[in-house]
């Protein structure tokens, strides 16, 4: 999909929670950016998955934003022609 290869990204949220082992947890955080808010609407329908929100500090973009692991495993990575 051209506008993934382009325009998302892949990160990883680190969130301090005490009660772990090591004390913080690693959340992975799929992305798209875009100042089309109704294609990342299309994009988001298409997969299943996804929030779209506005881009901190850049009111004019848009972020479609999947960050439950179970959406990012399950609705996300069908569509993936790359290999793990």
């Amino acid at each position: 999909m051209g506008l993934i290869d382009a325009e998302a990204s892949f990160s990883v949220s680190i969130k301090i929670q005490k009660d772990l082992k090591y004390g913080v947890r690693l959340d992975p955080v799929f992305s798209i950016t875009q100042s089309n808010r109704r294609a990342l609407e299309l994009v988001a329908k298409i997969i299943g998955a996804g929030r779209i929100i506005r881009k901190p500090g850049q009111r004019h973009l848009y972020l479609m934003v999947i960050d439950n692991m179970n959406d990012l495993i399950d609705r996300l990575m069908p569509h993936s022609t790359a290999p793990l």
